[in-house]
């Protein structure tokens, strides 16, 4: 119709030239589109430019001044479209803005529910032909985003992205570009690229580092990183690069070098520059550090009135936590958490990052004491899990007797909790000071994150017994955690397998600790050769070795076993005591306790539940019990594995995979700490740079294979004991 009325109005000026005619066709044919363009956005600015037929927009479109729409442009779904002013979408490009909501769905594949993530293309970005924007995009002011690209996250500004997914290769000439924003009467923007502070000129793509090839090949390698992302990391301050990765790291360096790390070598290993030191000793290889990020402040300040009874006893003598020399007592740190939880309301959800430190305790204690329900979760969460958890937990009324919120299998971006009762933690912190024999002399190393049901378990426990949490932001690969230790006077040390991993890889126990009296070990087995170590060495120098066994369903551990007093019993996870019981039904181990929590959260409404587990939980794992009652794992049920003491649902790695990668087949396997994913029609190389990003686990654990189909068993299902095999 519009074409129609173009050429109807064109006629009476058939005699003007042939360009002059067509200039003025697509200027109204721009004028006639955008009027339905504004008919249907929810709100609309001036001067649209619209190349031709077939653009399509929702009703809750927001467009800017001068935004440029290529032929066949669409826009697809509910969900909101911010697009900023000037910019420009090429033709053919999709906007996807909901996504089915297939976590809580009540049919296969999925259900009719969506989730409607936000999607932002900011002012001045350039979107090229036949690209797809996937719901909740983020295209920062004056990205490019090359023909074809598939965009599934945030696009820097200024940043030119191309690929599937779309990964940054470049970046725009900033000078520049301020330039002709100043020259149209706008304000420049100050942007602060990777690696670099806001101000300085963009990276050179083509330039990455004076440095050594070798090395930078080396990093792509155990963190699946690009070149140009190398000499801008350093230790914490990417997601890839944490305790894990840092052994990882120097495995590789070892293997490269041909010769082993000395500790003091380890322990200075902390950037990209510090290993080029290894690698050339005469190169400084000076590299400018991170952009330093700011972490969310927690809530203020006001007058609180407790609706339930405290669970903690703060009203006593003694030092409740040490944190970086600051002795804090049990009456100064309750007056810290009736402060950090003002203005809060009894019964709802507070998201909690944690910090590992004063303020996240206090938060923590203040929540659970004044009824707030906290959801415990890693400063390292990924933004879209994060916004994901928000906006569906934060501020919703929950029932009475819910006290604690924890994720399962968190690192692969489920949303479903763990709903932990007042009872669940007093009777956890009863068990867990019984099983690890903590009293008020107690001075617990806290370097397992409190956002964790290992760790919270035992910081809990130590407060209900009276005894010292000493916070530390340290990890198992900085050397001065031992001073820390000592500083403190610290009696115990618990931590995961990895931790204990690396520990004895740096010698750590060979530092005399005269308090030390208790190492405790949970969320996963150790190796054989090294629980017998550490219990003969425990046993030599006096100290309790004790291996605990639990789960996040059931708040902490179930049970644990001194390995230093039975090294016979070395394989065994123990037995039930104090009022817990285990027994096994068809193979599977099943306990029985006031630990068990209520049941799990997959939306705000599960919330309101009451407790649908009734002290019962099936525990996924395979296992004997024997005269004795001690209990022996033998395997899994369920499809879950335990990489560096988390717990990781194969399901949901799969999910993740078929989700972000259209047609893709996949299928997950593995051991504990050795995740094998198998996947087809989709690159093995971005397959594996996603999962290590959404899991923050590195190249080493994380193993990707490309295969031309996933095999299927008789039953048409994935033929898992075949992939299993191809592990090998």
């Amino acid at each position: 119709m519009v074409k129609f009325l173009v050429k109807v109005l064109l006629q009476p000026f058939f005699w003007k030239p042939k360009n002059w005619r067509k200039g003025l066709k697509a200027k109204l044919e721009s004028w006639l589109y955008s009027i339905a363009i504004r008919r249907r956005a929810k709100k609309c600015g001036r001067n649209l430019y619209i190349l031709g037929a077939g653009v399509n927009v929702t009703g809750n479109t927001v467009v800017g001044d001068g935004v440029g729409f290529g032929k066949n442009v669409k826009i697809r779904g509910d969900g909101l479209v911010v697009i900023g002013k000037r910019a420009s979408i090429a033709e053919d490009t999709i906007i996807y803005t909901q996504v089915h909501d297939y976590d809580h769905s009540d049919v296969l594949p999925f259900g009719w529910g969506f989730t409607y993530p936000e999607t932002h293309i900011d002012d001045y970005a350039w979107i090229g032909l036949r690209s797809i924007i996937l719901p909740g995009a983020h295209i920062g002011e004056g990205a490019i985003v090359q023909a074809g690209s598939v965009v599934m996250g945030n696009v820097p500004p200024c940043a030119i992205a191309a690929g599937n997914p779309a990964k940054v290769i470049g970046w725009r000439d900033v000078d520049h570009y301020n330039a002709l924003k100043v020259a149209g009467g706008e304000s420049p923007v100050d942007i602060a690229f990777p690696g670099r502070r806001a101000g300085k000129a963009a990276p050179n793509p083509g330039k990455v580092h004076a440095g050594d090839n070798r090395l930078i090949d080396l990093f792509c390698e155990v963190f699946s990183v690009s070149p140009e992302d190398v000499p801008a990391m350093s230790y914490k301050n990417h997601p890839a690069w944490d305790s894990a990765g840092q052994m990882a790291l120097v495995v590789a360096l070892e293997r490269d070098l041909g010769r082993s790390l000395a500790p003091d070598e380890i322990y200075k290993l902390r950037s990209y520059a510090d290993a080029l030191s290894l690698v050339n000793p005469s190169d400084d290889g000076k590299v400018e550090p991170p952009v330093d990020q700011t972490a969310e402040p927690a809530g203020g300040y006001g007058d609180v009135k407790s609706v339930v009874s405290p669970v903690f006893n703060l009203d006593r003598d003694g030092i409740a936590v040490i944190d970086e020399g600051r002795e804090v007592t049990y009456r100064e740190f309750a007056r810290l958490a009736e402060r950090a939880v003002a203005g809060l309301e009894p019964h709802t959800v507070k998201l909690i990052l944690n910090g590992q430190d004063l303020d996240t305790m206090a938060l923590f204690v203040g929540c659970v004491n004044h009824g707030v329900v906290p959801l415990m979760l890693p400063n390292t969460i990924d933004p879209e899990l994060l916004s994901k958890l928000r906006s569906t937990y934060e501020g919703r009324r929950t029932a009475g007797d819910l006290a604690l919120l924890l994720t399962t299998s968190g690192s692969t971006g489920s949303p479903k909790l763990v709903r932990i009762s007042r009872n669940n933690i007093v009777a956890d912190d009863i068990l867990s000071a019984r099983l690890f024999e903590l009293d008020a002399s107690a001075r617990m190393t806290m370097i397992l994150p409190i956002c964790y049901a290992w760790g919270l378990s035992v910081a809990c426990a130590v407060l209900d017994a009276g005894g010292t949490l000493v916070m530390t932001r340290m990890t198992v690969m900085d050397a001065g955690l031992a001073d820390v230790m000592l500083a403190a006077n610290a009696t115990h040390l618990a931590g995961v397998p990895y931790m204990y991993e690396v520990l004895e890889r740096c010698r750590f126990f060979e530092r005399p600790f005269p308090s030390l009296r208790g190492l405790l070990v949970s969320g996963g087995a150790l190796a054989p050769a090294l629980r017998r170590k550490l219990a003969a060495d425990a046993k030599m120098r006096g100290i309790a070795f004790y291996e605990g066994y639990g789960q996040t369903e059931t708040t902490g551990v179930m049970s644990t076993i001194r390995t230093d007093l039975l090294p016979e019993r070395i394989g065994s996870i123990g037995m039930a005591t104090h009022g817990g019981m285990f027994r096994v039904e068809e193979g599977e181990l099943v306990y029985e306790g006031g630990i068990v929590s209520m049941g799990y959260a997959v939306c705000a409404e599960d919330l309101l539940k009451g407790d649908e587990w009734h002290g019962v939980r099936r525990t996924g794992d395979l296992a004997t019990i024997d005269a004795a009652g001690y209990v022996t794992l033998t395997g899994r049920a369920s499809r879950f594995l335990k990489i560096f003491g988390n717990r990781v649902s194969l399901d949901e790695v799969e999910n993740l995979v078929k989700d972000s990668f259209a047609g893709a087949g996949c299928g997950a396997t593995g051991a504990d700490n050795d995740l094998h994913v198998f996947v087809s029609s989709a690159p093995r190389d971005d397959v594996q740079r996603f999962l290590v990003s959404k899991l923050h686990f590195n190249t080493t654990v994380v193993k990707v294979h490309e295969l031309d189909a996933i095999p299927l068993n008789a039953n048409g299902k994935v033929d898992y004991p075949r992939l299993k095999e191809m592990c090998a």
